[in-house]
């Protein structure tokens, strides 16, 4: 699609049909999922499908150049997940407990692109989303990567109630700037490190700067690894001692 630039091309596009849609799968497996806490919904990840549609620079000029064209893609996108994930609440009633969607913002330093643009593009259907989350009796919680402290406030605003996975290496995302900045306003999970401390720390680092992040940002916390996985060189003894560091503190 990156030769697109009229609305009248992207209307022409041959896009997803909700109609081809079946969650008899998806609903058979959340049955039998026990008492656990359930994200699900669609991924719904509409930013980085306009990177693979378009290509990250295209897009980035497009946002400038063709703003109708990046809005009509949007619509289409989001219009989408918004009704896929209206068929699958209907269906999926009390089976989860939040919508769990994925768009990375960030880098390891700042935002992708100016808190104006994504404030322009982004943000409204960030607000639609939750809304329709919080419409079904279900929380809203967004996967973003990077450095997003600069959206934080508009995220909030928005309705989102949690963000995943706090990449604590980047810019003013560490437990201490979150704390001063946001503490009980929203969720956080994650935010112990995966870039360095867990595959090359030893166990009483990962348990010390466990207890440390618990002790900032709890109770808005909900505590993990810095991304949505555990890479495999992650020592196992890193992952028990992080473990039994939060086992520790819930038994308390």
């Amino acid at each position: 699609m990156s030769h697109i630039e009229t609305v009248e091309e992207v209307e022409a596009y041959d896009w997803p049909q909700i109609k081809y849609l079946d969650f008899t799968e998806t609903i058979n497996q959340l049955q039998n999922q026990g008492d656990y806490y359930r994200l699900s919904g669609f991924w719904s990840p509409f930013f980085h499908d306009l990177t693979y549609m378009l290509g990250t620079e295209d897009l980035l000029m497009k946002m400038y150049t063709h703003p109708d064209v990046i809005h009509a893609i949007l619509n289409r996108l989001c219009g989408f997940y918004l009704e896929a994930n209206k068929l699958f609440y209907q269906q999926a009633g009390n089976l989860i407990d939040a919508h769990f969607m994925g768009n990375d913002f960030g880098s390891q330093t700042d935002l992708v692109m100016s808190p104006e643009l994504f404030e322009e593009f982004y943000l409204p259907w960030l607000k639609k989303f939750a809304d329709q989350a919080h419409h079904y009796g279900y929380h809203s919680v967004l996967h973003c990567c990077g450095s997003i402290y600069r959206i934080v406030n508009q995220l909030i605003e928005a309705g989102i109630d949690c963000i995943h996975p706090i990449q604590a290496l980047a810019t003013n995302m560490n437990a201490e700037y979150l704390t001063e900045n946001f503490k009980g306003r929203i969720v956080f999970m994650g935010g112990v490190d995966t870039q360095h401390l867990l595959p090359e720390g030893t166990p009483d680092d990962i348990r010390n700067d466990t207890n440390r992040i618990i002790r900032l940002l709890a109770p808005g916390l909900i505590i993990g690894p810095s991304h949505e996985a555990l890479m495999p060189n992650v020592p196992i003894e890193n992952i028990i001692a992080m473990a039994k560091t939060v086992r520790g503190k819930q038994a308390q």
